[in-house]
């Protein structure tokens, strides 16, 4: 992620700054020292090499690809990120039901034990309780099943950018 977090601070950078020629122009990078991307002492005369060559080979349409990969990568992560807290959020929620659930059965379970007849009084407050318990679950599952549908939704379509790329 820090790659893409140093790629997406460079193209920013950059981007603020370029004037926008055809799309089939030469890429030619800013002379801002804003847009410079350092690679620290480790840099080799290889990767030189390589970036000098990668630069001449960039046109301004594989630099708006780049660029809309990025953006397209961030809003998924902000996707994940969201669906993954709400989740979390579901998680808690069902065990928070489950221990009610089971809380409520035994007391039902007290409540009619042996007895053949017994006062709707006693009996109807808790089925009432158990339904709420109940509908908790099933709201919790349209929302697990709602979440489910989103993230295929994002599956296919990054697999659907990962086959134009």
């Amino acid at each position: 992620m820090e790659n893409v977090d140093t790629l997406t601070t460079a193209l920013d950078l950059g981007w603020r700054h370029l004037s926008f020629p055809p799309a089939d122009a030469p890429y030619a990078p800013p002379s801002s020292p804003h847009t410079t991307l350092d690679l620290g002492e480790d840099a080799s005369s290889e990767e030189d090499e390589a970036a000098e060559h990668v630069k001449n080979e960039l046109s301004w349409s594989d630099v708006e690809h780049v660029r809309d990969m990025l953006i397209t990568g961030r809003q998924q992560e902000v996707y994940l990120r969201k669906l993954l807290s709400e989740v979390e959020l579901s998680r808690c929620s069902l065990d928070e039901l489950l221990v009610r659930l089971k809380k409520r059965l035994l007391q039902i379970h007290d409540t009619v034990r042996f007895r053949t007849a017994i006062p709707t009084i006693q009996v109807y407050p808790q089925f009432i309780d158990l339904s709420e318990i109940w509908t908790g679950f099933q709201n919790e599952m349209v929302l697990l099943d709602n979440i489910n549908n989103i993230l295929w939704n994002l599956h296919s379509y990054t697999e659907g950018v990962r086959g134009a790329g």
